[in-house]
């Protein structure tokens, strides 16, 4: 019997030095950095092969945890401060899969780190590298070698993003599919969806975020005038109110019911304080597939660790929710104990009896609490804080935040199975709420406002380029039609 084979490879572009990480030639003593390198082959059964020139590195390995779980302790052993978090190897790291344009993959990578496009190079030792002369002929050669590979790179990303693999984690694309019937997908079918997605325009976007850098913020905006944010409801953002709403996951639902707050007397509060009495709404749930449903997509957009993914969530209808769902929503309002404290960890306090859990086999339960505003008449954002507990709701739930844009026009595009051209307005989003008080676009990068601002700056660039490869190609259809008509014309003698 042949030994199994390593089918999974990384190539794995190294960040730039002093950006908060070594470089392979830092080490004083080779053997070093590369008895690490022996000791996480061991671990996990990977082998890490770095290049000549230190620039990058493959990784070779059975499965895709065990190449992710080599890149996050290359990661750990590269760092300079071991005990600081440094938010750097998203620019990070670009993981690029085996037969992938590594020129354009560097591009893309570079392109983080300067947005102009005209400071770093592709690598130290590229033969048009600007440092290796000074004439401007060979500095302009180099700038435009290196917008073309970007330009290459984005339009591979937009048009075919399994080209390209980059480890990043923005968020997730949710598509509503249109077929109800169908509950599974086939590879190729996920594909020609994720193709889709990876247009930008087709779905929600969701942006993951860390808790400490947003939960201060939110409540700061909470407390600003009209003037500075637009609530989408009626009155100031003071008297604004979260919307509760709790997601029930079983092994075929998704369960999701709003839970409104209660004053007796019927009256809904809306000033925040702790309510006298909740109870749930309707239901809306959509059914869970046999088996996974989603897939990768690959984005420009450097945050955290993981890529886009494309979740395909099947809803279904009012009038079938009754024969589907094996409880009702005065089954879940009996099961559930709402304490006398109100709210907990901002949600409110409730705890579902372990036997309804069992019963309708509830493997997670999901609280979440969302703000919700626009930013002019087309684009709505929304902040929302997720608890998740497992069947034991006695421990302490894990927390995360998202945050959403998106835009009615992108529902009646999925409505018609039309796509809606360009990127979405994150500047928008950048400038009216992530902007920092009286501090506009020079906001401090030490300050979490002012990470996103420097953030958003750069996702602007790579909108930019990914419009002027759109243009591109466009122009270069044009020629080829015109082309093909000259030539079937006979002119082309």
């Amino acid at each position: 019997m042949s030994a199994p084979q390593m089918d999974v490879k990384l190539h794995v572009v190294l960040p730039l030095r002093d950006h908060g990480y070594n470089r392979l030639d830092d080490y004083n003593d080779i053997d070093d950095i590369d008895h690490s390198f022996r000791e996480i082959e061991r671990k996990l059964i990977v082998k890490i092969d770095p290049s000549e020139d230190g620039n990058s590195l493959t990784i070779q390995a059975f499965n895709k945890a065990k190449a992710k779980g080599a890149v996050i302790q290359i990661r750990h052993l590269l760092k300079k401060e071991k005990n600081e978090t440094s938010t750097l190897w998203r620019t990070q790291v670009l993981v690029a899969f085996a037969g992938t344009d590594v020129e354009s993959s560097q591009a893309i990578f570079s392109l983080q780190e300067d947005s102009e496009l005209t400071l770093h190079p592709v690598a130290p030792n590229h033969p048009l590298w600007p440092g290796s002369g000074d004439t401007p002929l060979r500095d302009t050669s180099f700038k435009n070698a290196f917008r073309d590979a970007a330009d290459s790179a984005c339009f591979n990303l937009r048009r075919v993003p399994n080209k390209m693999r980059m480890r990043v984690h923005f968020g997730t694309l949710i598509l509503h599919e249109q077929n109800k019937g169908q509950s599974d997908y086939t590879k190729a079918e996920l594909e020609k969806l994720l193709s889709i997605a990876g247009a930008r325009g087709t779905a929600k976007l969701h942006r993951r975020v860390m808790i400490d850098s947003v939960h201060d913020h939110v409540r700061d905006n909470l407390a600003q005038s009209e003037t500075k944010i637009l609530p989408l409801r009626a009155g100031t953002a003071a008297d604004i109110a979260p919307t509760y709403s709790v997601i029930l996951r079983t092994k075929e639902f998704h369960v999701q019911s709003v839970i409104e707050t209660i004053k007796k007397g019927g009256k809904v509060q809306a000033n925040g304080k702790a309510p006298s009495e909740f109870c749930f709404s309707p239901f809306r749930a959509s059914h869970r597939g046999k088996h996974e449903r989603t897939m990768d997509i690959l984005a420009s957009c450097p945050q955290r660790s993981n890529d886009w993914s494309l979740e395909v969530e099947s809803f279904i209808n009012e009038n079938e929710l009754a024969k589907a769902i094996p409880f009702t929503q005065h089954t879940l309002q009996g099961a559930a104990k709402f304490f006398k404290e109100g709210l907990k960890y901002g949600y409110p306090a409730f705890r579902l009896t372990h036997k309804f859990m069992m019963d309708y086999e509830v493997t997670h339960l999901i609280g979440c609490v969302a703000w919700t505003y626009h930013l002019d008449t087309k684009y709505t954002v929304e902040l929302t804080c997720y608890y998740k507990w497992d069947q034991d709701m006695t421990k302490e739930p894990i927390q995360g935040w998202t945050v959403s844009l998106y835009s009615s026009d992108w529902d009646d595009a999925m409505q018609e199975k039309t796509l809606v051209d360009g990127p979405r307005n994150w500047k928008d989003f950048a400038d009216t709420f992530l902007k920092a008080e009286g501090g506009g676009g020079n906001a401090s990068k030490t300050t979490p406002v002012g990470r996103y601002a420097e953030f958003f700056s750069k996702i602007e660039g790579v909108q930019k380029l990914l419009e002027e490869a759109k243009e591109v190609e466009k122009v270069r259809l044009e020629r080829k039609k015109n082309q093909s008509t000259t030539e079937w014309l006979g002119l082309n003698w």
